[in-house]
């Protein structure tokens, strides 16, 4: 509770703080005479009512001494009837010396008993004993006194009455005792009030000076001086002294914003000058940069882009855009973290060079893949960090003309090897086949060696086949252009490899599109290659538990699109780019390398292009694009 009081007066001025407090102890001191008073007063009216109590008890026990040996049980109601007329009585008992009521005011208890050792002797009580409880209208009070014949004790009388004579005086002293503590409270706070004000009046001045400073209203502070050189005067001179100085400091500042208003106006003006100049030489330099066909990245010290040219975004096509606050990793889908290794590095000072191949994400074709050139400078902004420069270069088209030109050399080697091989060992393998002929003819047939030599004849035969494919791939025929139906093209081609398809128990399933489209080729020649792709696709279905080969054709633009897809085992990545050299074959114990060569001969002889998309696990998809109005290239 004191508390909350505190709290209170918290929030009320000074005086009111002190006041408060001051007429609280008045107060107290005030009530504290009072109650000392009401005290005294009741332990003399307590001496008073012990005296007449007793000797009214007293006179009862006299007057009972001679009934106590009656037997009549209404011998005590004239007693009884006395001390009612005398007193205001409550309650009056006459007990045997053995605890027997023998008389009371309420005849229902006579009879009853009374313990030994509630019956006292002389005894006073009164309730309410408390000095609150006198002013609730009149007080109790219990008198006892032994019934005595000589020394002889015959019982006991107990006396109950109550009297208002006490909360009457008890009343007249309690008003006195307030009109008095009204006068001197009413005094004293009178001289409290005086005191206060002398003490508050001076600091409620500085409080609303104070608060003209607050709002800047030094014009309004006024302070009068005073005589006095107490605690109160002595605040008052350093608060006269401290505005005056902040008065001149306030001067002092105007005049300084004054120059530095007109300083920050040249300033300003400088500045626009400069941005101008800056704008102007930015713009220049992000338009050179623009134009560059060359890719350019700035990156800050944590790897994240802060800006890229167009030729960046042409690059990176498909792959990832170099916005600003993208980090560089996410840029490529496979091989980023090789790219932050590298702008780390470079951070630190040491240029980086880092060629990478990436292919667009979903994409499984290796034709699709691209060969970026990234070349990785530190970029200095300031003393205390930097990032790096990325220049990148797609050097796709530089790598696939390369690759070209390696494979046409090979093949050019290949094929004068291979014609030089295939003409000397024809001679020679032709004699040993035409002997061989000869000598199964002349054999009987029961003959124990006549096994041996039909061997020598066939392996001989399957070596000639393989020098003639050699003669092609070294010297092939020339193109014979004629009108053909790619579909019925595509169909022939499934017909000629039936047996192979029906032995190996795998599915074709047709979905052609080019009903009734004539598309200028070498029919032949194509049979042959989609032939040879319907028995690489065989091969790669062993094992599989559902074998199925799918074919389509439609027509892309100005290209007739050919595909050979099949749900096998697929090509490993890292076969994908040989997979056309000659000699190249993953199947050791039959293949011989040629079958894919001869078809990228083909494809090419009639200015188209084949490619696969392949990935292991999923299958591969060989397609065939072939020009719909291409022109048709010289015999060779």
């Amino acid at each position: 509770m004191i508390r909350d009081l505190l709290a209170l007066l918290r929030g009320t001025s000074l005086r009111t703080r002190l006041v408060v407090p001051l007429s609280a102890i008045i107060t107290l001191i005030v009530g504290g005479q009072v109650a000392t008073s009401l005290s005294e007063k009741l332990e003399a009216y307590d001496h008073h009512v012990q005296s007449e109590g007793t000797v009214m008890a007293q006179g009862v026990a006299s007057s009972c001494v001679e009934l106590m040996d009656g037997a009549h049980p209404h011998r005590f109601d004239e007693v009884i009837a006395r001390v009612r007329e005398s007193l205001d009585l409550m309650e009056l008992a006459i007990v045997s010396r053995d605890g027997e009521v023998l008389a009371h005011t309420n005849r229902s208890r006579v009879g009853s008993r009374i313990p030994p050792e509630k019956l006292h002797g002389m005894t006073l009580r009164r309730r309410p004993p408390s000095l609150l409880g006198l002013f609730r209208g009149y007080t109790e009070h219990d008198v006892g006194s032994p019934i005595m014949r000589g020394t002889t004790v015959l019982g006991h009388v107990t006396l109950r009455f109550r009297t208002d004579e006490m909360r009457d005086q008890a009343v007249a002293s309690l008003v006195a005792a307030a009109a008095a503590g009204a006068f001197w409270l009413v005094l004293g706070a009178f001289i409290a009030t005086l005191y206060v004000r002398r003490i508050t009046r001076p600091l409620g001045e500085l409080t609303a000076a104070a608060g003209a400073v607050t709002r800047n209203a030094l014009d309004t502070v006024d302070i009068p001086e005073t005589p006095e050189r107490d605690e109160v005067g002595v605040l008052q001179s350093a608060f006269r002294e401290l505005v005056r100085d902040v008065r001149d400091e306030r001067a002092r500042n105007a005049r300084l914003v004054t120059e530095l208003r007109d300083l920050n106006e040249n300033l300003a003006a400088r500045v626009l000058s400069v941005t101008a100049d800056l704008r102007q030489a930015k713009a220049y330099l992000e338009s050179v940069l623009e134009c560059m066909e060359e890719g350019i990245i700035t990156a800050d010290g944590e790897g994240k882009v802060v800006s890229a040219n167009r030729g960046a975004r042409l690059h990176l096509a498909r792959l990832g855009q170099p916005d600003a606050g993208v980090q560089l990793g996410a840029l490529l889908p496979d091989d980023g973290e090789r790219l932050v290794h590298a702008a780390r590095a470079a951070a630190a000072g040491a240029a980086q060079r880092v060629e990478l191949t990436c292919r667009p994400p979903g994409a499984m074709d290796l034709a699709e893949a691209r060969d970026l050139v990234f070349h990785l400078y530190p970029l200095r902004t300031g003393d205390s960090g930097g990032g790096v420069v990325v220049t990148l270069v797609d050097v796709t088209r530089e790598r696939k003309a390369e690759a070209a030109l390696r494979r046409h050399d090979r093949l050019i080697s290949m094929g004068t090897m291979a014609a030089g091989l295939a003409h000397e060992m024809g001679n020679y393998m032709n004699s040993i086949q035409g002997y061989c002929s000869l000598l199964l003819r002349a054999m009987p047939p029961d003959d124990a060696c006549r096994a041996d030599v039909k061997e020598i004849h066939d392996q001989n035969a399957r070596a000639i086949a393989l020098l003639e494919r050699f003669r092609e791939f070294a010297r092939p025929r020339d193109i014979r252009f004629s009108p053909e139906d790619p579909d019925a093209l595509v169909r022939e081609a499934v017909v000629m490899a039936r047996y192979r398809l029906r032995k190996a128990q795998v599915r074709v399933v047709e979905e052609l599109g080019l009903a009734g489209f004539v598309l200028r080729c070498d029919g032949q020649m194509l049979k042959q290659v989609f032939v040879n792709l319907i028995f690489n696709a065989v091969d790669a279905l062993e094992g599989q538990a559902e074998k199925v080969i799918t074919v389509r054709s439609r027509c892309s633009g100005d290209n007739v699109e050919l595909e050979f897809q099949d749900n096998g085992s697929g090509i490993d990545a890292a076969h994908l780019e040989k997979i056309f050299d000659p000699f190249f074959t993953t199947k050791v114990a039959t293949g011989t390398g040629l079958g894919l060569s001869i078809a990228h001969q083909v494809v090419e002889r009639h200015r188209g292009r084949i490619r696969v998309q392949s990935a292991p696990g999923h299958g591969a998809t060989f397609s065939i694009m072939l020009p719909v109005n291409g022109r048709e290239p010289e015999a060779t």
